[in-house]
């Protein structure tokens, strides 16, 4: 009889775990950390790790970039994620984050000129 006692609550232990879990990603939802790092002979920015909003867009964040590094108005800026692919200007980055996101951040690598892909 004690067996079938103790099986019950070994799952209501569980249920608040995931309960504070769920509401964990919920805060995380909210902002991402993104890690901007410079290809080729692109400025570096001093500031690497920037939260961000997730439903930021890729083209918001190259005209932050290219802002931010002061860029004349003809120069261009790519974005690539994990030095594989460019997402298309509207994609969100917490989408990105969401499918090639690891160790809780969001690696984009950025360059003056077509790097990869």
């Amino acid at each position: 009889m004690s067996d079938t006692a103790e099986s019950p609550t070994e799952p209501q232990k569980e249920e608040p775990q995931q309960a504070t879990d769920s509401s964990a990603s919920n805060e995380d939802k909210k902002k991402i950390d993104v890690l901007l790092k410079a290809v080729g002979d692109t400025p570096i920015m001093k500031t690497r790790k920037w939260a961000m909003d997730r439903g930021r867009t890729v083209q918001s964040l190259s005209q932050f970039i290219s802002r931010f590094l002061k860029f004349d108005a003809n120069e261009q800026l790519f974005i690539y994620v994990n030095q594989s692919f460019a997402p298309s200007p509207d994609q969100e980055v917490g989408v990105l984050f969401d499918c090639f996101g690891s160790d809780g951040k969001l690696v984009l690598h950025y360059c003056k000129s077509q790097a990869w892909g």
